[in-house]
Parts: structure tokens; C-alpha cells; sequence
């Protein structure tokens, strides 16, 4: 915890750059001070740029530097709460090391999606007068100007590049941007856009006429087996996802339109939580109680029991693709083991990682 009487920090900052090494910057402004912690996203001067970055260490003494080194201050303090501990960052390390990628990119692949800010060049006109020495410009500045007083004075850089008539490599557009801005025509200034995460929503269907649907159903020229399936559905709740009712039944669509427009369905629009499966509407199967296996899952297993009994180490290597039934082997002989009195370790891969 630091204390009230630091008057200043050196913190070191890792960026989503291949570059292997982290950066130090001076914090100085009490109010700075009071926010700085291992963990935080930040915002610091990189490269004539400002960059966001993750807080990796800080100290209270100045670190050994190289001479005739400028530190540059700390510009801003992102988040309120620290995305991850000291245990946490050793991790990352650790990973980092493993698989040779910087501690930087690192933490921005490992860490949820959607947490960097973008940087975005916005042009601005810096005058609006063309003095009659200079009324000789090229018909491309000319244009820009044009387009910089119809926008209230400034634009983002690819809004330029999408705007003018003659399309311009980037590459070119961006060396006689600078050109033009040295001479006094125009400005350009690197903001930072916000990151977002965009809300999801759903539409949900509230049955307010269940017995109405269902006699429509059951007096449909829809074939008896899908009738039944309509009712049993119809039946199950008062509230459905659209989504998934759509999904479900092939026209769909047409049937929700039409109990909607006779009065029988009410369709609101609401979030959409967001879970780890893109298949959300598909519910978790219960484990069963006892596990059956097919004889050919069944001759492995009493391949690797018939050693486990035995008490010999022994590895054996399943080989089968996704689906195939290798998890209910490994589940079966867990629980025989555990039963036994002994001990089982099931890793688990962590996606994250590869």
C-alpha cells in the first residue's frame, strides 16, 4: 500500500509491440500516484504516440537506466480495478517465456477481448484563407481544404482516404498530410478511441394465448410429428427466444409473424447475456449416474484397470477423433481409482494458451 507522503513513482509499463522489455515512467501528480497499481491498463507517450499499455511493476526508486535517458510521465490511469495480482502476472510470465512471445502481446491475447484503445489521426484545418501568393496549390489539397471546411474543420485520416476523388496510396496521402501540415495548411492530432463492447440483444416471445396457438397448430396443415413437437414446445414455458424457435423449426419466422400479429405473441427486445458456448440455447446434459460403455471403449478400459490393479505404472495413448468417446473412458476409470482410495489427476487444456 503506499503511503501518503510519496511525492513520486517509477512505474514500468509493457505494450502490445514485439518488443521484449518493459518501459519505465515517472508518476508525479498526487492524484496519479493515489490510482497507480500492478494491473491497470494505462496510457503513456511511446514513440511520439500514445499508447495503452499494462502496468507491470512499480517502485518508489528510480531503476538504472541508461544515460542521457528522458523519463516521460505517466499520462493517465485507465481502470478503477486492478485485471489481475502479482500470482496472476507470474503466470503470464511464465507463458510469455514458454512460448517466446513478449510479456506485452502476451497479456493482450491472454486477457478478455475488446480492453485496448485505438488510436485514431484526425485531420483539422489550421487555416481557411488561401492568401492570393498561394492560390497555385494542387488540385488535391484543394480538395482536402474543401472537405475539411464541409465537415465543421476536421476529419479522421481514413475518412479522408475514403472522401477525396482520386484515391491516394496511404502511404503517399500520409507524407503529403505532413507536408501540407508543415506549411501551415492544416493540423493533425492522434486521438485515443474508447474501446467498446457492444451490448447483444435478443427478442424473446411471451405467449399471451397458449390455447389459441395450439388449436391453430393442431387445425394446420403442418405434418402430425412437427405438430407435436409445436405443441410440446408451446407447452414447456410462457417465454422462448426467437432464435432459437427459428432455429428449431424450419418457417419459423412465418408462424411467430403471424401468432404476433393475431394478438397471441408479445416480442420484446432484451440483453443477451453472453456465455462461452455460441450454442447457448442447447442446455447442458446431466451427467448419468452410470456411465455404460460401447465394447470397444469397454476393451480399453479393462486394458488400463487390468494395470491399475495391479498397481504398475503403465502409459497408454487413446487415439480417436472429437466425439468419439475417449472422456467417458477417462471419467470411468477416475471414479474406479477414487473409489479404490486413491488419487486422479485429469488435465485439462487451457485454451488460452494455445
Amino acid at each position: 500500500m503506499l503511503s501518503a507522503s510519496v511525492s513520486k513513482l517509477y512505474v514500468q509499463v509493457v505494450f502490445n509491440l514485439p518488443l521484449d522489455t518493459s518501459f519505465t515512467y515517472l508518476v508525479d501528480d498526487h492524484d496519479l500516484i493515489l490510482k497507480v497499481a500492478l494491473g491497470k491498463r494505462v496510457l503513456a507517450p511511446f514513440r511520439n504516440r500514445i499508447q495503452s499499455g499494462y502496468l507491470v511493476a512499480v517502485s518508489e526508486k528510480l531503476p538504472t537506466l541508461k544515460k542521457d535517458i528522458v523519463i516521460q510521465k505517466l499520462r493517465a490511469v485507465i481502470d478503477s480495478e486492478p485485471l489481475f495480482n502479482q500470482e496472476q502476472l507470474k503466470f503470464y510470465q511464465r507463458s510469455a517465456n514458454y512460448y517466446q512471445v513478449p510479456l506485452g502481446e502476451a497479456l493482450f491475447s491472454l486477457l478478455p477481448g475488446g480492453l485496448q484503445y485505438r488510436q485514431l489521426k484526425v485531420i483539422s484545418l489550421n487555416r481557411t484563407v488561401v492568401t492570393p501568393s498561394e492560390r497555385k496549390v494542387s488540385p488535391l489539397l484543394q480538395e482536402l481544404l474543401s472537405l475539411l471546411q464541409t465537415a465543421d474543420g476536421s476529419l479522421s485520416l481514413p475518412e479522408i482516404a475514403t472522401k477525396i476523388t482520386d484515391p491516394v496510396p496511404l502511404n503517399r496521402l500520409k507524407s503529403r498530410l505532413a507536408r501540407w501540415e508543415k506549411s501551415g495548411w492544416i493540423k493533425s492530432e492522434d486521438r485515443l478511441i474508447l474501446p467498446q463492447v457492444k451490448d447483444q440483444f435478443e427478442l424473446i416471445c411471451e405467449i399471451v394465448a397458449k390455447d389459441k396457438i395450439i388449436t391453430a397448430i393442431s387445425s394446420s396443415r403442418i405434418k402430425a410429428e412437427k405438430q407435436q413437437q409445436l405443441i410440446e414446445f408451446i407447452n414447456a414455458g410462457g417465454f422462448f427466444s426467437r432464435r432459437r424457435f427459428t432455429k428449431t423449426f424450419a418457417g419459423g419466422t412465418t408462424l411467430i409473424n403471424r401468432w404476433q400479429e393475431a394478438g397471441w405473441l408479445n416480442v420484446t427486445k432484451v440483453p443477451k447475456l453472453r456465455t462461452l458456448t455460441d450454442d447457448d440455447d442447447i442446455p447442458l446434459r446431466p451427467m448419468p449416474e452410470t456411465i455404460v460403455l460401447t465394447p470397444a471403449q469397454e476393451e480399453i478400459y479393462s486394458q488400463i484397470d487390468l494395470e491399475l490393479k495391479q498397481k504398475k505404472f503403465a502409459p497408454f495413448l487413446l487415439h480417436g477423433v472429437t466425439g468419439s468417446g475417449k472422456t467417458e473412458i477417462y471419467i470411468k476409470l477416475i471414479a474406479e481409482v477414487v473409489n479404490r482410495g486413491a488419487e486422479a489427476i485429469y488435465l485439462v487444456p487451457e485454451i488460452a494458451l494455445t
